[in-house]
């Protein structure tokens, strides 16, 4: 059976030409595994930012159950809204079942805006015939 092996903090120390390769308390970051000495907020010496909203409570730990799905109504997704960084693309997925026009778009350039400000209400009406 194969041994599995602890991360160890990737961090170059240019001063003793080595890694650091702390064992305790690294987690992974961008650039790497870092040990809490050598994370990115660390580094520029500003303190860690707590975990919070953003990332799943279960996915803090390595190896932690996944928390019991949400039975809160309106907590399922829907749909989903593409637009491209620079704002020259759109497209939108419907996920609701049965839909007879799935996806729409994708739309280009001046058509972005309006197909924007309009989808998430006027596709479901053609998708279900309700509504938001």
């Amino acid at each position: 059976m194969k041994e599995s092996t602890r991360p160890e903090c990737g961090h170059w120390i240019g001063a003793e030409r080595r890694h650091c390769k702390e064992v305790d308390g690294v987690r992974h970051y961008l650039p790497g595994h870092r040990c809490p000495a050598h994370t990115p907020n660390a580094l520029r010496g500003l303190p860690e930012t707590p975990p919070g909203p953003g990332w799943p409570v279960h996915r803090l730990t390595p190896g932690s159950a996944p928390a019991a799905p949400s039975t809160r109504q309106g907590d399922a997704i829907a749909d989903a809204l593409f637009v491209d960084l620079e704002g020259i693309r759109a497209r939108y997925e419907c996920l609701r079942p049965g839909c007879t026009q799935p996806i729409e778009g994708p739309v280009y350039g001046d058509d972005v805006k309006p197909f924007v400000d309009t989808i998430r209400t006027d596709h479901p009406v053609r998708c279900t015939g309700e509504s938001r």
